[in-house]
């Protein structure tokens, strides 16, 4: 009998570095976590993460077969290239090479939330999906899509890429520097900047008293509060837009959610979302279904990219 196969997923974010030793089946049965540093500059957060990956490596009990690694930016994953990636302030980096070298395996180097994507193609709601997309909603809010089974990165790594999509009429102000991006409004930072833009409306909320985060404006919102209702009908709104762009534009079969405050807002979503299919959505594109992401490590999802 041949050894079990394994792939080691990273998942590099602005403050940690994630990794994951996971199966074929997408168990992660060894994880480790470092520091990223990232003002200690590229070199010094790609040796952390072969360090991270070295580590893992010698821990498994078969084969690896490479590393899958997710970075928020823009990626060249045909070429294992970081194009630009703001939050580690990384500009035209070949990580898929530095790394391979560093740690001694083939590695694959794709968009942090193209790596959620694959991991729910691969491990998770999407398996036997031809088309999908997937809205990852927590501070701010990603996006990616599949075709034939297969994650699509684009010109530039961006496609499906939805939450700095100018879609929204209010023309809110996004920390991007463009006007009426739908992160601007659904999002845990869009959630805050609705309570700012409303308080004066709602003075008699608790919400208007003070700089509230996300999750307790969700938890006013269900509580009934009139201000966190007024925030979360624009995030509502914003959402509603996305899934009828998603629709028409890519036609997807399935729309996955992921992301924390996805998780927190799902019932919300569900139904915000098939309301949005029937009224702004033509016939043929009413099919599709929703779900909610099955892969909750982004280093899981990472690591799928290993095994293609």
């Amino acid at each position: 009998m041949s050894a079990p196969e394994y792939a080691i997923g990273v998942d590099i974010g602005g403050t940690k570095i994630a990794f994951a030793l996971v199966d074929r089946g997408g168990r992660a049965l060894d994880t480790h976590q470092l520091a990223t540093n990232a003002a200690n500059g590229p070199d010094a957060v790609i040796e952390a993460a072969a360090e991270g990956v070295r580590l893992l490596a010698g821990r498994a009990l078969g084969t690896v077969a490479g590393v899958g690694v997710g970075v928020p930016g823009f990626v060249d994953f045909e070429r294992g290239i970081v194009r630009n990636a703001v939050n580690l302030g990384w500009v035209e980096i070949p990580l898929g090479a530095r790394l391979a070298a560093a740690a001694g395996l083939p590695t694959r180097v794709q968009n942090d939330v193209n790596a959620l994507l694959d991991g729910e193609l691969r491990f998770g709601a999407a398996r036997g999906c031809q088309a999908v997309a997937l809205a990852a909603i927590g501070t701010g809010v990603g996006g990616a899509f599949a075709f034939e089974g297969k994650v699509v990165s684009g010109a530039v790594g961006s496609a499906g890429e939805i939450g700095h999509t100018p879609i929204m009429p209010s023309r809110r102000l996004c920390r991007c520097g463009l006007r009426g991006c739908v992160e601007a409004y659904l999002s845990g930072v869009g959630l805050v900047s609705g309570v700012a833009e409303h308080r004066a409306e709602y003075p008699n909320s608790l919400l208007a008293q003070g700089e509230p985060a996300a999750r307790e404006i969700v938890a006013a919102a269900d509580a009934g509060d009139d201000l966190a209702l007024a925030v979360m009908a624009d995030a509502l709104e914003a959402w509603q837009t996305v899934v009828a762009v998603y629709a028409m534009l890519l036609n997807p079969e399935q729309i996955v959610i992921s992301g924390g405050l996805g998780r927190a807002l799902a019932p919300r979503l569900l139904e915000a979302g098939r309301q949005a299919l029937e009224e702004r959505a033509l016939p043929f594109a009413r099919g599709l279904t929703f779900a909610l992401a099955e892969v909750q490590s982004p280093a899981v999802g990472a690591a799928a990219a290993a095994f293609a």
